[in-house]
């Protein structure tokens, strides 16, 4: 039986056909992806696929964008919410953590040079727009100059990426060992001024 195709706006179209993308993704692998696999599965006929995306690198960019895009948002509601330093540590080793073991399309799609291409440049604003922050945070926190609550930050960040990497390939309690790493952070970092 076929379903009866439903007329959609084209924002909504778009959402569609990346929703039915990620769908086919996870449930059957990148490599098998295909327009015609796809127009399949997202219920569409092949030309209304193509009036969306022009090739499945376009359309497999457009996937990895708008989840990224998802994901950022979610980061910045986080750190919004965090009331204090410790907070904005906790977030940020967190998301050390959920990037490094995340098994979701975007760590496939990431591994992908072409597709990960068009997320280089969306990448380096959001990166540097956080260092920022953070860095300004170490700044508060511990009365450092700049340059040195950069560095500061540098060796925090390397210390949750490697504690990240270390959960995701040997296991173990991951809460326990997200709360070792914030601890480890804010006490290398030190009190806030009296």
């Amino acid at each position: 039986m076929i379903k009866k195709r439903t007329r959609l706006s084209p924002e909504d179209r778009r959402e569609q056909i990346l929703d039915s993308t990620q769908l086919y993704i996870l449930k059957n692998g990148l490599n098998s992806l295909t327009m015609d696999s796809l127009a399949k599965l997202a219920n569409v006929s092949k030309p209304l696929l193509y009036k969306y995306y022009d090739t499945r690198l376009e359309l497999l960019q457009a996937l990895l964008l708008r989840e990224e895009a998802r994901f950022v948002k979610k980061l910045r509601v986080a750190l919004a919410n965090a009331v204090n330093f410790e907070q904005v540590v906790y977030t940020t080793v967190n998301l050390d953590f959920d990037q490094e073991v995340r098994g979701d399309v975007v760590q496939i799609l990431q591994d992908q040079p072409d597709i990960f291409a068009a997320l280089e440049s969306v990448r380096k604003n959001r990166v540097g727009s956080l260092e920022k922050f953070l860095v300004d945070a170490v700044m508060d926190i511990s009365s450092l100059p700049k340059e040195d609550a950069r560095r500061v930050f540098l060796m925090a960040s390397a210390a949750s990426k490697s504690a990240a990497e270390h959960y995701s390939l040997y296991g173990g309690n991951r809460s326990s060992a997200v709360d070792l790493t914030v601890e480890f952070i804010t006490k290398a970092i030190g009190p806030p001024p009296s």
